[in-house]
């Protein structure tokens, strides 16, 4: 039964005889079937229904009983017409009884099917058109098991539209919840009538809820076009901007935000041009058709959608993107690294202290063009468009985010998409930690870096070479560093960096988020920092080992305070001299020895130079050094030819000796240069001078171009100068 107009609904299939009428009786207890006199038995209700067979409609007699109703032949197509009631009497909680009489007068007995549910509280449900919803306010609605229904109705017709999809659970349908309902939309400007069913398909009497607006019009409200969605850039809030030069105006009704569909917010107040709406709205990742509806701020329902404004573009989908903080550009290991975008159009960089899209803090922008092309993608301009001169790296541990805005009005801008947080670069300790040689062409982290307090689980060391003001990757670890790296070798395979360049590290999380870049200083030349003409092997008699020997002191200065200046013979390495805290390496011998019997052989000297940042350079080879097995010579003359100057290390004989026909020199000094070709040493070790080959305590050492030339006695090395030595 409803009682929305009195009428009684045939929901199953049963069938009268052409004369037999169906009677309906609503009260608090059975109807008495003897005749009614007065006075009227208290249990007798006041109301009685009857209708035609195999009709759904029903009249309504007062106060008698049904047998003064006469049976009506049954007309199927007839038109049936409507008894209009402005609001029925309140039957809330009565009964309801049915009983069948044929045209003979026989009647069935009296049959109770439920009771009339009392009426929904109009005032706490808003209609909408838009999202076909009914929304409950403060308060829960309805019994368990009750059904919410929508009619409309516009002066003397009611028509049932739409009801409740699913009955009200235990406790109602909740407060503050929108119910949604299936069948059709309420038409613009009619009132809304809810009414409550129960479980026996009764309905209860009606609750009018107000009027319900038709929906804005583009073509009568040209500002529409005007509107847009946005990150406010001042508040880091997605809202509605206003695009246009005309404010737009909100009196009477609010107006809502639809995308694709699906509520996002409300404009409240009046929005001005190149202002944002005072009330946030909610964006969605999928985007979709931009829509409007108006809210009747009496009743609070809802028109249905405007026609399509604008489409809002999707959020970027990020495909392995990630920011390098140092330079400001999106870079990434597919094609692009931002998909799913309209072209041309801008992508928007924010950073947050938060990751759930409030708050955020519009950055940087690129420019309005085709981002379908492969990466990286640089940011050129500030958040609110002017052209950006400096980049300045987003600060570290924030959140990322990226939108796109359209470049067609009225430019609506995306959900944001996160993508990870920006992570730390390198620190003191690290860059101190780590060394980059171009001699085994690796990155190596030494004791001192096992942990840099600041890494995470995801990070990787990567290595650049500075050219310029640009950064090229020259390798990466292939381990991550979850508190630190152990030490050892981080990176191998290393695309060999070129001398004098400067040497870069960051790290680089999971995300494809690299840190800011830390320089780690420069790869020295060795000769520039030391000078080969500088540098010889020299025999010490002191300590009788065959040392590094600076012809004087080198100083570069305390930023070289530290730096190593290594000695191979060959690949295998003989030691190294560590300058003081001026940057210097003082003159005479270093500490630097070869091993003994390193001489056995020849001996080809490479230098190099590790800088206090731990980077070392190439190796330099400073000629090379024959052994005893090359040289051959006679016990009584010595005549060397020499190009420079000759120093005489040591004669540990009694006495100075001569130069043949010439003057005597003693250990320590050194000859004049001589031209070349010319003999200019002749020592007859057979003489008084008592100069013995073949006696080892009888030693003289020359030096030409500051490489062992001779060494009497236990070794004799060829020189590595032009002119040579001829042994006689």
């Amino acid at each position: 039964m409803s009682n929305m107009r009195l009428k009684v609904f045939s929901t199953g299939g049963f069938s009268l005889s052409e004369f037999s009428k169906l009677e309906v009786y609503i009260g608090t207890e059975a109807p008495v079937v003897a005749p009614v006199v007065a006075p009227v038995p208290a249990n007798v209700s006041d109301y009685m229904y009857s209708v035609p067979a195999n009709t759904d409609l029903i009249t309504l007699s007062v106060g008698v009983p049904s047998p003064e109703f006469m049976p009506q032949p049954s007309k199927r197509s007839a038109v049936r017409g409507v008894n209009y009631f402005p609001q029925p009497p309140d039957l809330a909680g009565k009964k309801v009884f049915y009983r069948l009489v044929d045209e003979m007068g026989n009647s069935s007995s009296w049959q109770q099917d439920g009771v009339i549910p009392s009426p929904p509280p109009a005032e706490n449900l808003y209609w909408s058109n838009a999202a076909l919803t009914a929304t409950t306010g403060g308060s829960a609605v309805g019994l368990q098991g009750e059904t919410l229904k929508a009619y409309q109705n516009l002066s003397a017709t009611v028509e049932y539209k739409a009801q409740a999809a699913s009955p009200a659970p235990a406790g109602g349908y909740p407060a503050n919840t929108a119910i949604v309902f299936s069948g059709a939309a309420i038409t613009a400007n009619y009132s809304i009538f809810y009414v409550l069913a129960n479980d026996s398909g009764n309905e209860s009497n009606f609750a009018n809820g107000g009027m319900v607006p038709a929906p804005p019009d583009p073509q009568m409200d040209g500002k529409l076009s005007e509107l847009a969605t946005a990150y406010d850039t001042t508040s880091g809030i997605y809202k509605i901007k206003h695009t246009g030069s005309i404010e737009y105006t909100i009196s009477s009704t609010y107006t809502s935000v639809y995308i694709n569909q699906i509520k996002s917010g409300t404009i409240s107040a009046s929005i001005a041009p190149g202002g944002y709406s005072s009330t946030p709205i909610t964006p969605r990742s999928d985007g979709g058709a931009l829509q409007f509806t108006y809210l009747n701020t009496t009743t609070n329902n809802e028109s249905a959608l405007s026609p399509v404004i604008s489409i809002v573009p999707k959020a970027p989908v990020l495909t392995a993107a990630g920011l390098k903080n140092s330079t400001g550009q999106i870079i990434g290991t597919n094609s692009p690294a931002i998909t799913d975008i309209t072209s041309p159009t801008t992508i928007r960089m924010f950073h947050s202290n938060l990751n759930n899209g409030t708050n955020l803090t519009a950055y940087v922008q690129t420019e309005s063009t085709d981002h379908t092309a492969s990466p990286p993608f640089s940011f050129a301009y500030n958040a609110d468009g002017t052209p950006l001169s400096v980049w300045a790296p987003v600060t570290e541990g924030r959140y990322l985010a990226y939108s796109v805005i359209n470049s067609a009005l009225p430019k609506n801008e995306s959900a944001a998409a996160f993508d990870g947080t920006v992570p730390p670069g390198p620190d003191s300790a690290a860059l101190n930690g780590l060394a980059y040689s171009q001699v085994t062409n690796d990155v190596k982290a030494l004791s001192n870096f096992a942990n840099f307090g600041s890494g995470t689980a995801d990070l990787k060391l990567l290595l650049f070479q500075k050219n310029g003001s640009t950064y090229d990757i020259r390798g990466t670890s292939s381990v991550n560093g979850p508190t630190g790296f152990s030490p050892g070798t981080l990176i191998s395979s290393i695309t060999p960096l070129t001398q004098a360049s400067t040497i870069a590290y960051c790290y680089s999380d999971s995300s494809g988020n690299e840190s800011v870049y830390a320089e780690d200083g420069i790869i020295e030349s060795c000769e520039d920092v030391v000078g080969m003409s500088l540098i010889g092997i020299w025999y010490d008699s002191g300590s009788s080992k065959y040392k590094t020997y600076f012809i004087e002191t080198v100083t570069k200065g305390a930023s070289y305070a530290g730096a190593k200046l290594k000695l191979y013979n060959n690949n295998t390495y003989i030691g190294e001299q560590v300058a003081d805290s001026n940057g210097s390496f003082a003159g005479g011998y270093s500490g630097i020895v070869f091993p003994d019997g390193a001489y056995n052989e020849s001996v080809v000297p490479f230098y190099t130079i590790t800088t206090p940042q731990g980077n070392e350079s190439l190796k330099v080879q400073d000629g090379v050094v024959a052994g005893l097995s090359s040289v051959s010579y006679s016990a009584d003359v010595l005549t060397l030819n020499f190009t420079g100057n000759v120093n005489v290390l040591s004669n540990t004989s009694a006495g100075d000796f001569p130069l043949y026909g010439g003057p005597v020199y003693g250990a320590g000094q050194s000859f004049p240069p001589a031209a070349p070709g010319s003999s200019i040493l002749t020592i007859n070790a057979g003489a008084s001078n008592n100069i013995n080959p073949g006696n080892p305590d009888h030693k003289i050492g020359i030096t030409i171009s500051n490489n062992i030339v001779s060494n009497i006695g236990e070794n004799v090395i060829a020189p590595v100068a032009a002119g040579g030595v001829d042994i006689q």
